[in-house]
């Protein structure tokens, strides 16, 4: 028994559902399938494979074609763009110039669109298409990273990643289905990305659904996702300031973060915030209080309760609060 896949990229329980159903034994060659050549990559999935997030990797190229991926520098290497070539492709589009120009070079080189990443085996996994990528401040990112990222966290069986204006600055927003109906905590589940991603690339909203809609052909229909619900939480309301450090870092917090129903308790993070906006809260805490407060305070702290006590305790060897009012505190653990 034998199988072969060749279109959209295959997901984990794409092939998990093949295995239960045809059992070890069948054989199952996923290829990263282009129209543009009928098929350029194959893999031969064994009971053994490891998976990488969500994706099947797919191998290596079929006789007559080179697979490489190409950096934004034009330099082959681990990421980048799958680039073919060879003997086996369409020389381009019926009666589109334009279009061939734009995806075929010289020397029969077709630029694909696709993202992929080369494991150290040399299998490549599919990320994305370049059209999907984002920019968040600065940095290019690749949506196909994050939800390999969230697929791989206990708890997760799939997930979404999208971009949404948010005050006029680019929010990531992530969309999950949990194992079995259920939704863990989404602070956890921002720690375990933050294990495996760097800080730009952290989403700044979870929501999670029952199921992630989808188009036929298995894609994501991302202009379906509903819209985040940024500051809104489930079960007990906010916890209210209890002293007048606590009032202060409340009230910059809902201008930084835009929100008007936030509590004491509630992780900063975990509403969106990141390291330019944790920058703006310690300017205006410099500003508010007239006290120093190092950024790495808030990360290591981030809620205003277990701010407001570091910040506290520091300022507990002051004789008088007059004392704060004569120059800037250095507030260290």
């Amino acid at each position: 028994i034998g199988d072969v896949a060749g279109g959209e990229p295959v997901r984990r329980s794409d092939f998990e559902l093949y295995r239960s159903r045809f059992g070890p034994g069948a054989r199952f060659i996923n290829g990263l399938g282009l129209t543009e050549s009928t098929l350029a990559l194959q893999f031969h999935a064994d009971p053994d494979t490891r998976f990488v997030g969500q994706s099947v990797p797919v191998g290596d190229a079929v006789d007559g074609l080179t697979v490489e991926l190409i950096d934004e520098d034009g330099e082959p290497g681990w990421y980048g763009e799958i680039v073919v070539s060879g003997a086996g492709l369409s020389p381009g589009y019926w009666r589109q110039p334009e279009q061939t120009a734009e995806r075929f070079g010289p020397g029969q080189v077709l630029r694909t669109g696709d993202i992929g990443r080369r494991l150290p085996d040399g299998r490549i996994v599919h990320v994305g298409r370049r059209d999907e990528q984002l920019n968040i401040r600065g940095y290019r990112v690749e949506p196909g990273d994050i939800e390999a990222a969230l697929a791989a966290l206990p708890g997760v069986t799939d997930g979404a990643v999208t971009i949404v204006d948010r005050h006029g600055e680019p929010w990531l927003v992530a969309y999950l289905v949990g194992a079995g109906g259920d939704r863990p905590d989404s602070g956890g589940i921002r720690d375990g990305l933050a294990a495996r991603l760097p800080g730009y690339m952290l989403p700044q909203a979870f929501e999670w659904l029952d199921a992630l809609p989808r188009f036929a052909n298995g894609k994501v229909d991302r202009a379906a996702l509903p819209a985040p619900r940024f500051g809104r939480r489930r079960g007990k309301g906010p916890v209210p300031a209890g002293t007048e450090l606590e009032t202060g870092l409340l009230a910059i917090w809902r201008e930084v973060l835009q929100l008007d129903t936030l509590g004491i308790h509630d992780d900063f993070f975990a509403l969106g915030g990141h390291s330019l906006l944790a920058t703006r809260v310690i300017a205006r805490a410099r500003d508010r209080f007239g006290i120093d407060v190092p950024l790495i305070n808030l990360f290591e702290y981030p809620t205003i309760a277990a701010l407001a006590a570091t910040i506290a305790a520091s300022m507990a060897g002051l004789e008088t609060v007059e004392d704060v009012a004569e120059g800037p505190i250095s507030v260290t653990r």
